[in-house]
């Protein structure tokens, strides 16, 4: 990707809207100026950073138009007049046809390293992602189900009358994200609601729903077997450490290895913490056989059922874990009390139990979710997510990059 691909060249464009007016979008390395310079001529400034003129009293729009166009070429900004309907109208349109409560906001991208933060959290191999990454898109609306669901949605560049429509990566999965084959591809539709809507209820749900699944099942299985083979070599280490020569050296060492160890196990854990809620769910009445063995001694149904015991123990110790941390936190570096390495020792301690089940069982985990996969089903109603903290008045939307990521 190059500047010249993406040019910065500060821009004003105008759109039509017909629930608010006439919406101004400012790009390039001197949005702040042209944000100024749509202030002075009398549009209103909005959170998410574009500007609104109203069209209800004409002379008076025509008005702020005009002092906007001289304005414009006075500071050497080039306006441009969008040839399409604005695109948060459209969005809203096709948002309130989905299953579910959706929500739409729309995001500025006035700079191009802005847009091209996208890029590390679309989750895609298709045309969206090389969009932009090879073209100028200054904004886009994403359409949100308050769940943890949310897609992206530009005008497609060069093609008026279409949109190219994608999926972001759920915060609680590892990347990378771009250029997975397995993503759940962006789709190309038309700027009309009705078969917008029916092509991401019937294609990119459904494939957004079965990726994350499989993903879900992939991260657990990775984890799980990391763990377990640093389990083999701590063993190892531990048989093999040579006795104390009176320095305690060795003894401080074999410490700092065994602090390591549990922190990386408690790591590869969460694994299972952040995503074994959604797959044992999945497998409850679905897998589970009475009397079916699964090689490890036990039946399917007994080995979920620990499973699911490991995991509410595990929530439990995760919980505890937290308050820990926040009192270390805040405790003066004087004060008596644990320190980190002895509130992580005490941490494996509560979650020792846990910890043991994940591991002897977690590989029936795998194995039954990789035989189950999920049928297609249609997505759940969902609440409407919270109203996300206001931005500083007038402040354009900050770059998308810095605001999307894993949860701790």
């Amino acid at each position: 990707m190059t500047r010249t691909a993406l040019p910065a060249g500060t821009q004003i464009t105008l759109m039509f809207s017909s629930v608010t007016g006439i919406v101004a979008i400012a790009s390039g390395t001197r949005y702040r100026q042209a944000h100024d310079l749509l202030d002075s001529a009398g549009f209103d400034r909005r959170e998410d950073g574009t500007g609104v003129l109203t069209t209800a009293d004409t002379d008076t729009a025509r008005l702020a138009l005009t002092a906007l166009t001289r304005l414009a070429a006075d500071r050497q900004i080039t306006l441009n007049a969008g040839t399409r309907p604005w695109l948060g109208d459209t969005a809203q349109k096709i948002a309130a046809l989905l299953p579910g409560a959706w929500q739409t906001r729309t995001e500025v991208y006035c700079l191009p390293v802005w847009q091209q933060d996208l890029a590390a959290w679309l989750w895609d191999d298709g045309d969206l992602i090389s969009a932009v990454r090879n073209q100028r898109i200054p904004y886009g609306v994403v359409l949100a189900d308050g769940s943890g669901t949310e897609l992206l949605m530009v005008d497609k560049p060069n093609n008026v009358g279409e949109l190219l429509i994608g999926a972001f990566a759920r915060a609680e999965l590892d990347g990378p994200f771009a250029d997975d084959s397995a993503a759940p591809n962006s789709i190309t539709t038309s700027t009309q609601p009705g078969p917008t809507a029916e092509a991401i209820t019937s294609r990119l749900l459904p494939a957004y729903r079965q990726a994350v699944y499989h993903r879900r099942v992939k991260e657990v299985a990775v984890r799980l077997d990391h763990a377990l083979s640093a389990e083999s070599a701590r063993s190892l280490v531990r048989s093999t450490w040579p006795p104390d020569d009176g320095t305690g050296i060795g003894t401080s060492i074999l410490a700092r290895v065994q602090l390591a160890h549990q922190e990386a196990l408690w790591d590869d854990f969460r694994s299972f913490l952040l995503h074994g809620p959604h797959l044992l769910d999945h497998l409850k009445g679905i897998a589970p056989q009475p009397g079916t063995p699964t090689g490890h001694g036990e039946d399917e149904e007994a080995v979920l059922a620990r499973l699911h015991e490991a995991l509410r123990h595990g929530q439990s110790a995760a919980g505890q874990w937290a308050v820990a941390v926040e009192r270390l936190r805040e405790a003066d570096s004087s004060a008596t009390g644990p320190t980190y390495a002895e509130a992580v020792a005490a941490r494996t301690a509560s979650a020792q139990p846990a910890l043991r089940a994940w591991l002897k069982h977690g590989p029936v985990l795998v194995t039954l979710a990789r035989r189950h996969p999920p049928a297609d089903t249609a997505p759940h109603a969902t609440q409407a997510p919270a109203s996300r903290p206001a931005l500083p008045p007038g402040a354009p939307v900050s770059p998308p990059g810095k605001r999307r990521g894993t949860t701790s």
